[in-house]
């Protein structure tokens, strides 16, 4: 919840913020909304997500909070997705490999969960602001792609408990802004433990 202290995200051994800049390629990665159609029936299972749809479905996540707050959070998930393909993209382990996969499928479940909340108001605020283009990621540079992954993982966390600091308890806004807090921590503590494993 939003009013409780910051995400429990920092271990000892997570990469530092002062990790050196990583180099650029000038090729992009593609957008979630490119991939999410096909995406969606391979992802594995999600509670946060088949709950999100139930909601959803159930007409929780229409108050105008809710859907701003679902358009920002799909932004997140946009820099989160690309940050995710790009370690993706640089690990030489099939078995790393694989992982990665199976959590960018994830995000592409729930961002396409997410887009199933969005009414009206959401929609317009979506035209008024395009989901802008994933950033330039070096996908050679393994452990420089795992940090900016990190960092992007918590920087979203930080920045969904902002949204909903405001609203009041219990809300449909916290709700949203709670599960998918959940499936962030999970893929933050399970790139951590990649991380460790390689320092170790």
């Amino acid at each position: 919840m939003a009013s409780d202290p910051p995400f429990p995200l920092r271990s000892k051994r997570a990469p530092s913020h002062g990790a050196p800049v990583v180099r650029r390629k000038r090729g992009r990665l593609a957008p979630v909304r490119a991939h999410a159609a096909e995406a969606v029936a391979e992802a594995p299972p999600c509670a946060e997500v088949t709950r999100t749809r139930a909601l959803a479905a159930e007409g929780v996540f229409d108050t105008a909070s809710c859907q701003s707050v679902g358009v920002a959070v799909l932004r997140v998930l946009a820099r989160i997705r690309a940050r995710e393909q790009a370690v993706a993209s640089a690990t030489m382990s099939l078995g790393q490999r694989e992982r990665l996969s199976e959590m960018i499928l994830a995000l592409d479940a729930l961002a396409e969960a997410l887009r199933g909340a969005l009414r009206a108001p959401g929609w317009k605020m979506m035209d008024l602001d395009p989901e802008p283009e994933p950033p330039d990621v070096d996908e050679s540079l393994w452990w420089y792609a795992l940090a900016e992954a990190l960092q992007a993982l918590e920087a979203g966390l930080r920045q969904i408990a902002s949204m909903v600091a405001g609203q009041p308890r219990p809300s449909a806004a916290r709700t949203l802004a709670a599960l998918v807090a959940r499936v962030l921590r999970r893929h933050y503590h399970a790139l951590l433990a990649e991380a460790e494993h390689w320092m170790g």
